[in-house]
């Protein structure tokens, strides 16, 4: 049209006219003739030079909330989001009233959770990981497949994620850990609580792969939670260097625990131990441990032979079938060996016979 106008300026007036919200107002809402100019296949022929249509927006957003809001729910459905679209969407948004979109919100959650899809600002500022759980659900689901390199609350959805039992992708659950600050002291306190369910396998996996990281958390805590005690006995190599850096003292919190009805695995742990250092606490390891693995001997537990048997001595061939023998042999030889006094042997399990058995094996 303006082409055929016999002065190009003129045209081009007659469209700013038609534009205008005093031409627009005779025909529709604002908030409608902003929906067309949002959706626009080509908005080029509508530039900002000549129609400033963020001011209109802006004013939308400003004087009439709940249509503007109405208005970024119904460009939310539509398969095109121009450049206005997207500034309506990440810029005015962000004026809305935190009030006016809470209640929005809880009238229409679904139309709210596409707006919110489409907002990386709103999402990243991290105000729904304070929602209730169903509806935290939701919008961590639009969090993990939009860009997330601006968001800054990771340890507030850490602990969301912990607190809720949350299970994330590989992806995510790496992201983060890498992500939040000291996020390996975070999860391990939240397991060290007592009575607390496993949390996301990724995370706690992450949280444990660094040995000394591990070990240097343990040594401020002077108890251990069950799930603490698993991820010990599963991440930990008693044997190893770094184990024996630390020093024996720093199992207190996991031997204070026995019941005498823990699994074999916490005992070959605490076997395992006994071995690293030869004092008073290494001794306690020792008697915590022994009886439970003799008795498992005694039931031909493979396992246990398998993660015993270079702590026990041999016997003539006649007597080679006789585990537990072997076991009783090795400790006694080793106790004695290490400079420990004979007597502690007297009560050093709960079956008389077989501290009278260990004390035989020391005077021979």
């Amino acid at each position: 049209m303006i082409e055929n106008f016999p002065d190009k300026k003129e045209g081009a007036l007659l469209k700013l006219n038609f534009l205008s919200q005093r031409i627009v107002s005779l025909y529709c809402s604002e908030a409608e003739f902003l929906y067309e100019i949002c959706t626009l296949r080509n908005l080029e022929s509508f530039s900002k030079d000549e129609f400033n249509y963020e001011t209109r927006i802006d004013l939308l957003a400003q004087k009439q909330p709940l249509d503007f809001i109405n208005l970024l729910v119904r460009i939310s459905e539509t398969d095109i989001i121009n450049e206005a679209g997207q500034y309506a969407m990440n810029n005015s948004f962000r004026k809305i009233d935190n009030h006016m979109l809470t209640d929005f919100a809880e009238k229409n959650w679904r139309s709210f959770v596409n707006i919110a899809m489409l907002n990386p600002e709103y999402v990243n500022r991290g105000d729904w990981i304070d929602y209730p759980k169903d509806r935290f659900n939701d919008m961590m689901a639009c969090f993990v497949i939009m860009d997330r390199s601006l968001f800054c609350n990771w340890n507030k959805l850490l602990i969301r994620v912990l607190v809720d039992h949350i299970t994330l992708s590989r992806q995510i659950a790496e992201e983060l850990f890498l992500n939040a600050d000291n996020a390996a002291k975070i999860i391990l306190d939240y397991l060290n609580k007592e009575n607390t369910k496993p949390v996301d396998a990724t995370l706690t996996k992450k949280a444990c792969e660094n040995s000394n990281l591990l070990l240097s958390w343990l040594s401020q805590q002077k108890t251990c939670s069950d799930l603490i005690e698993q991820i010990l006995i599963n991440n930990i190599i008693p044997a190893s260097q770094i184990v024996r850096q630390y020093g024996s003292g720093l199992w207190q919190c996991l031997v204070v625990k026995d019941n005498n009805h823990k699994s074999i695995d916490y005992y070959l742990f605490l076997f395992e131990l006994a071995f690293q250092w030869q004092d008073n606490n290494a001794l306690l390891y020792l008697e915590c441990s022994f009886y439970h693995i003799h008795e498992a001997l005694r039931h031909s537990s493979a396992k246990v032979w398998d993660a015993v048997y270079t702590h026990t001595e041999s016997l003539p061939f006649w007597q080679e079938w006789d585990k537990c023998k072997k076991l009783r042999k090795g400790v006694v030889k080793y106790l004695k060996r290490s400079g420990y006094n004979r007597s502690i042997l007297i009560d050093f399990t709960p079956d008389k016979d077989l501290n009278q058995q260990l004390l035989k094996i020391w005077n021979n």
